[in-house]
């Protein structure tokens, strides 16, 4: 309460909250409630077709239930300049609970920030994916930030588990759902894949199997670099970047090096008539779509395969939630 009024707070995007919290349903439900207020002043029935004991109990109902609301829309219209409609509603609101929430302020947020010059590179990882995923690990790990010894502790357990457990060249296997580096590819059923503990236990597969690593061609021997890992994951970033860029560029002309031979591919994966699970080219389409649909947030992604990509991921995803 103290922070809205200190910060003349004018529009329901300045109020401070977290995803899930208690303010984002209260502020969904006053929106709804505004817009069927206006609805019922604008399709108002005929006043002569209500009976006057129908319209007295309305009045009394409506006299009692917005008195005190009335009086602290009023205080804060003179405490607040320029307020919103939405904002005068969800203010009696804030004055009740003002004694449950409070408002804690890092740094001020008027400070100019300098520009970060992030030198590392990305890493993509799985626990990162969803807040929800990243609270269960946390949970299920006792990691706690309420005391200073207990925050230093979880920020480091937490980024030594991000820096060892990212890999970038893994599969599911359909039997353990554990990520395996080197998998062995069904040739028949799509997207079967299986780790190596899993392909030597019998019985054996009823289809044929193949031993399959991830293997992309574009891969640059940079003497500067650190580790093989880092190399891996460089010109990984770079695959996706030249597929990304020849999906979207309708210049015949195309300067880069890469974009006609990538267009080529993308027109194989629209025209190949066997199953994509034997056929070399699209398997590397596919591992690097896979790749791509892991963090791609468009709905209407044109990178082949995505879009089906992102349904079995997601589903992925929440079987591991359950």
């Amino acid at each position: 309460m103290k922070d809205c009024l200190d910060n003349q707070v004018q529009s329901v995007l300045e109020i401070p909250y977290f995803q899930g919290d208690f303010w984002t349903n209260i502020i969904e439900q006053n929106i709804k409630e505004l817009d069927q207020d206006n609805d019922d002043r604008i399709g108002a029935e005929d006043p002569t077709e209500i009976s006057g004991k129908r319209k007295c109990a309305n009045t009394d109902k409506k006299k009692n239930c917005k008195k005190s609301t009335t009086i602290q829309q009023t205080v804060a219209k003179e405490q607040i300049t320029h307020c919103t409609d939405l904002m005068l509603k969800i203010f009696p609101i804030i004055d009740k609970y003002k004694k449950e929430f409070f408002v804690i302020r890092l740094r001020n947020s008027m400070s100019p920030c300098p520009t970060v010059a992030d030198t590392d590179i990305l890493i993509k990882c799985d626990l990162m994916d969803t807040p929800e995923i990243f609270l269960k690990f946390c949970r299920d790990q006792y990691f706690e930030f309420s005391s200073l010894r207990r925050a230093k502790f979880s920020s480091m357990a937490l980024l030594y588990k991000l820096h060892t457990t990212t890999k970038i060249y893994s599969y599911n296997c359909n039997i353990c759902r554990q990520q395996c580096h080197i998998c062995y590819h069904c040739t028949v059923c799509d997207d079967f894949n299986l780790c190596e503990k899993c392909y030597n236990i019998e019985p054996k597969h009823e289809h044929k199997i193949e031993r399959s690593v991830p293997s992309v061609v574009d891969i640059s021997h940079d003497e500067s670099l650190a580790s093989p890992q880092i190399q891996r994951r460089q010109a990984m970033q770079r695959c996706i970047e030249a597929l990304l860029h020849a999906v979207n560029c309708r210049n015949a002309t195309c300067l880069s090096p890469s974009c006609f031979r990538y267009k080529r591919v993308i027109q194989h994966t629209k025209e190949c008539k066997g199953k994509n699970s034997q056929c070399n080219v699209c398997k590397q389409v596919i591992f690097l779509s896979w790749y791509h649909s892991k963090s791609c947030m468009e709905q209407n992604c044109q990178v082949p395969f995505c879009t089906n990509l992102k349904i079995k991921i997601q589903k992925q995803r929440t079987a591991k939630l359950q």
